[in-house]
């Protein structure tokens, strides 16, 4: 009896590696092992489901106006919300301003100077945009409008 039990370990390792060999392809490598599950798939409790990626719909779009007496060109601008503006805008004739309130931008707008302004249209709405630099007689007409669209 005392030899049965090592004969029997040593028939069932034999066995073991016999059963692994059996396993391997004919190129002599072990086939390749299944991905892992995915936990979160295997469960409807939205705890442990992952979070999906933030998508980014941002855009940049640019602009390019000309201030001159007394009006913007484009005197109308429109984007969606979510967009990053950018006006590049160039005084023609003597020295402007350009005021959005809504987006607290206030800048001079020197002759022949191209001045450029960035800022995220986060609010949805129509706003007026005006002149803010005495120009002349025509000054309180110089006023443009910026028009933000829901995404």
């Amino acid at each position: 009896m005392r030899y049965y039990i090592p004969l029997f370990i040593v028939l069932v390792i034999l066995l073991a590696g016999c059963g692994q060999q059996a396993s391997e392809d004919q190129t002599g490598e072990a086939p390749p092992e299944a991905p892992p599950a995915d936990p979160a798939s295997e469960t409807n409790d939205p705890a442990t489901a992952p979070e999906p990626e933030a998508q980014t719909t941002s855009t940049v779009k640019e602009f390019a106006l000309t201030a001159s007496k007394w009006d913007f060109a484009p005197s109308t601008i429109t984007v969606t919300k979510g967009d990053t503006v950018k006006l590049t805008i160039t005084s023609t004739d003597v020295k402007h301003g350009i005021a959005i309130p809504v987006y607290s931008i206030n800048e001079d707008l020197p002759v022949g100077e191209e001045v450029e302004i960035e800022f995220v249209a986060d609010q949805a709405g129509t706003f007026p945009f005006r002149c803010s630099v005495s120009c002349g007689s025509g000054h309180s007409d110089m006023t443009g409008t910026l028009i933000v669209e829901e995404g």
